[in-house]
């Protein structure tokens, strides 16, 4: 099922703090083969093959990656890749794609996809889209997607589901009962017994018209910054973005608006998914030894086991455990894997202590 006003929106603004010190500010986690030869960007844009054309994509990103993106991607128009005047958070990320879009058609359907995540089957990747689409059609409704639990994580965000099961296409939905923060671990375990909560994907299906209702209502202020732009003249609408975008409420899409809005549904998630938050979650994708250790490059590990490893010079470590070598060139971290979401805090180190050669 294919249709002329579905877009598909590529979220690229994120800073990937975690996977320091590859990511940086000026090539960050999303422009890395983090997991594949490819970028993490470029697959997001390949898994799109298929479900709409490169001429249907839009990406929005920092203003100082646009033209790595451009090279990156050439099959998407130049025009279509969309630098943020300033980071602000998703809401006024996807805010600016949604008024950009109701110029071609208020009833476009936008598919909304961060860029760093990792799905293999796009068979079922599409068939859940194609899925999501009907439901917010039918529905006139904001739909996000959850993924199936397999571990009591308190990594990730919840969504709690009504009871009653809805089908369309074999696939199952449900009225969403409401977003639950990142929980401790006992009540991820509940989560995990109850079986009526997803983890929150951060993946959404709209039409422009629903999600601007919305916005309206819930973030009001962004709204009207927005809507006084000039968006029928390209070049005036940019200078307008540069004065209005940084004063917008940076909040995410979560907070600012799914977490208050009443008409939502969740799509359960056919197609495996990770969201790859840290360096840890990279261990399925790289090349493993019969010791547990993974590693991009070269390794010689004696008496060593469940080790992840990328460095472009040769490692060898001899009696360690459970650790996480990064060598960047110019900076190396080594981590023990069990506390890889720490990892954000050297970043913030380094702000405060004004290295900003090593950012």
């Amino acid at each position: 099922m294919n249709h002329p006003t579905w877009r598909a929106l590529i979220m690229a603004g994120g800073s990937g703090t975690r996977f320091w010190p590859k990511s940086r500010r000026s090539y960050p986690k999303q422009l890395l083969p983090i997991t594949g030869d490819d970028s993490m960007i470029r697959q997001t844009f390949l898994r799109l093959r298929g479900f709409v054309p490169a001429s249907s994509i839009w990406i929005i990103s920092g203003e100082d990656h646009v033209a790595r993106i451009r090279r990156q991607i050439p099959e998407i128009r130049a025009s279509h890749v969309i630098g943020e005047p300033a980071a602000r958070n998703t809401a006024p990320c996807v805010a600016l794609a949604a008024f950009l879009l109701r110029q071609e058609d208020p009833e476009t359907l936008m598919f909304v996809l961060p860029a760093d995540h990792v799905i293999d089957d796009r068979r079922e990747f599409h068939r859940s889209l194609t899925a999501a689409a009907h439901v917010a059609v039918k529905h006139d409704a904001l739909v996000t997607f959850g993924i199936k639990p397999t571990v009591a994580s308190t990594g990730y965000g919840y969504l709690e589901l009504e009871k009653s099961t809805l089908q369309t296409g074999g696939i199952s939905y449900y009225k969403l009962r409401r977003f639950v923060e990142k929980p401790n671990r006992a009540k991820a375990r509940l989560y995990l017994r109850r079986g009526n909560f997803l983890w929150n994907s951060g993946m959404f299906v709209w039409k422009t018209s629903a999600f601007l209702k919305n916005l309206r209502r819930y973030m009001p202020e962004n709204f009207r910054a927005l809507e006084r732009v000039d968006w029928s003249r390209p070049q005036i609408a940019r200078q307008q973005l540069f004065r209005i975008y940084p004063r917008l409420d940076a909040t995410s899409v979560d907070y600012g608006i799914m977490e208050k809005a009443e008409n939502i549904y969740a799509v359960r998630a056919t197609f495996d998914w990770s969201d790859v938050g840290s360096w840890d979650a990279v261990e399925p994708f790289l090349r493993r030894d019969g010791k547990g250790n993974v590693s991009r490059g070269k390794l010689i590990a004696l008496d060593s086991r469940g080790l992840i490893v990328d460095s472009p010079k040769l490692v060898a470590t001899v009696g360690v455990r459970d650790l996480i070598i990064i060598d960047s060139g110019d900076a190396l971290l080594v981590c023990d894997k069990t506390q890889a979401q720490k990892v954000k805090q050297v970043v913030d180190r380094l702000k405060s202590e004004k290295l900003s050669r090593y950012l």
